[in-house]
């Protein structure tokens, strides 16, 4: 026996039949191509059709980077960051990626724009998206394993041994870089 469900002619919900759409020019397509991209005129952006977020962002665009991240730890009550490189806190980054999502699809936004308001680099949001999904959706920083463990002496003391074998090789190294 045939166990699937049975076929049902596809539904549009609405939308028209694309086979029965008249077919559009292509634009660039052929000689004419450029000439019609050329005389297409430039969309002209009405204010009001703005998200609110993207119009904040340029109009404070003038101001030094990271001023968005001073205003929002400001209204929280907190000290601006010490630089423009310290890590976001948990919070924050889960206000940069609500207004990441806000960006989705469109087409006015700017990453560009996000990033001097956060003080980061142009490609910041491609990189804190792929952290966050590389945890499976933990937005907060990785968690140490160690937490909470309880060592022996012996472990402590062949901890510190090592470690201080690690720092001893890193200012060795330093030491040769900077002669």
């Amino acid at each position: 026996k045939n166990k699937r469900a049975p076929v049902v002619e596809q539904q549009h919900m609405g939308m028209p039949d694309p086979m029965m759409m008249p077919a559009l020019p292509l634009i660039g397509g052929g000689a004419g191509g450029a000439a019609a991209m050329a005389a297409a005129p430039a969309p002209t952006e009405n204010p009001a059709d703005v998200m609110p977020l993207i119009a904040h962002l340029r109009k404070y665009a003038h101001l030094e980077a990271g001023w968005h991240r001073a205003q929002e730890r400001a209204a929280r009550g907190l000290p601006p960051p010490p630089g423009t490189s310290t890590q976001f806190e948990t919070w924050e980054r889960q206000l940069v990626m609500f207004e990441l999502l806000l960006f989705a699809g469109m087409s006015q936004a700017s990453h560009k724009d996000l990033a001097h308001a956060w003080g980061r680099e142009k490609g910041f949001h491609t990189v804190l998206c792929s952290q966050i999904c590389d945890r499976g959706g933990e937005i907060g920083r990785k968690k140490r394993k160690d937490v909470g463990k309880k060592y022996s002496e012996d472990q402590r003391k062949s901890f510190r041994k090592k470690m201080q074998g690690t720092w001893s090789a890193k200012k060795a190294k330093k030491a040769k870089t900077t002669d």
